[in-house]
């Protein structure tokens, strides 16, 4: 690109001239480049309206609909649950829907933390690592001097495919196992 320094006053102004032309070639080029960028991004801005004007119904359908699934699988669970603590034995209420039971454990948190702190265990930098020191008290039988207590809490899992009960609607007797 820079063409070497000369002594030559006619040959420097000419590897100037060269130099200039080629500058002035690049702004060109740039101010093109500029302008079809500038005219890309409005089309696509133009693009990009039309379309969210286009989708605006669907996408409030779609807000709809998750919040209504949303609502029918809080009741979902909430039924199983009632139907489970009338029936504990009954751990697969139906196809799709079943209760496993999650174990826990339960301890004050600024306990644990000074507990941690004090044997040098379960900490990630100045804080608890809450949950290596569950998989810790879950699994370990042995006394520590931290108060804490395991619990087991019922958990309603739902199946992600539930296409079965699209066709024909099931009726009470169908569903149950």
């Amino acid at each position: 690109m820079a063409q070497p320094y000369t002594p030559d006053p006619a040959a420097r102004t000419a590897a100037l001239d060269r130099l200039r032309a080629e500058i002035v070639n690049r702004v060109y080029t740039l101010a093109k480049l500029r302008e079809y960028e500038s005219r890309k991004a409005k089309e696509l801005a133009v693009e990009r309206e039309a379309f969210e004007a286009r989708t605006l119904e669907q996408r409030e359908q779609l807000e709809r609909a998750k919040h209504f699934t949303g609502t029918a699988e809080r009741e979902l669970r909430a039924l199983a649950l009632d139907y489970w603590n009338a029936d504990p034995s009954e751990k697969q209420i139906t196809t799709g829907v079943s209760i496993a039971i999650r174990k826990g454990v339960e301890y004050d948190a600024d306990r644990a933390l000074a507990w941690a702190k004090e044997k040098g265990m379960f900490l990630v930098p100045e804080s608890l690592n809450a949950k290596a020191l569950d998989k810790f008290l879950l699994t370990n039988e042995s006394e520590i001097s931290l108060k804490y207590s395991r619990t087991d809490a019922p958990t309603v899992t739902l199946a992600t495919d539930l296409s079965a009960f699209l066709s024909p609607e099931p009726t009470a007797q169908e569903t149950t196992v």
